[in-house]
């Protein structure tokens, strides 16, 4: 599985304004990190001393929650993980704009970097509108399964929380399936846009697209016991 997971999806869209060119170049190898010669990784050693607690973002699209989470808890270390490099530099505007520090980037496959980071060395991990892969052919390319909460299980510590999203509603059928054939995480809360939606995780460019075409969201909230 660590070096036989196969990347499915684009890793860049249209070509970056010099602006985000220029952030690429200069301001993602500060923020960039690499866990190829580790056998176990800690993520203590992306950040200060005095930060603890780490959380993660499988897939940050443009950034909007990673920079929310991060400006709002800057006693946290943020990892945010994604290959596409349009959202990448959008996220470093952000990231540059407010002069965030908490945050390191990597475009590891998210399978790959769990398989390798310490256990029980997270408090939360975000996987918001990830693609659906809506053809049934296509069903084995999705990334939340069983194994895969099982997997984010542990490496959450006790009382660490994992949060799912879509806006597609054979992936959230499929996602209520995968909490339901997994016994590491409970269900303690969900949202559905069309009435509520989660008030510490702000709108993403992907939410707001699909709000914009009349498809609400779909929020799970899952934690370790």
């Amino acid at each position: 599985m660590k070096h036989g997971v196969k990347f499915y999806g684009r890793r860049l869209g249209r070509s970056l304004r010099v602006h985000k060119t220029n952030l690429v170049e200069d301001l993602l190898p500060k923020l960039n990190f690499d866990i190829a010669t580790c056998d176990v990784f800690d993520p203590h050693v992306l950040f200060p001393e005095s930060i603890k607690e780490y959380v993660l973002e499988i897939g940050f699209g443009g950034g909007e929650n990673l920079v929310y989470q991060a400006s709002q808890n800057p006693e946290m270390g943020f990892i945010g993980l994604d290959p596409f490099m349009n959202g990448v530099a959008s996220l470093l505007q952000h990231v540059d704009n407010q002069q965030i520090d908490n945050i390191r980037l990597s475009p590891l496959d998210a399978r790959i970097f769990l398989e390798k980071l310490k256990p029980a060395s997270l408090s939360k991990v975000f996987t918001l509108f990830l693609d659906p892969w809506p053809k049934q052919r296509h069903h084995k390319r999705r990334l939340v399964t069983s194994q895969f909460i099982d997997l984010c299980a542990t490496k959450l510590k006790s009382e660490g929380e994992l949060y799912l999203a879509t806006d597609h509603k054979g992936y959230e059928i499929w996602m209520r399936d995968a909490i339901a054939n997994q016994q590491s995480l409970k269900l303690v809360e969900e949202f559905n846009t069309e009435f509520t939606r989660p008030s510490f995780i702000p709108i993403t460019r992907y939410e707001e697209k699909a709000l914009n075409q009349n498809r609400f969201a779909h929020y799970f909230r899952l934690i370790k016991s």
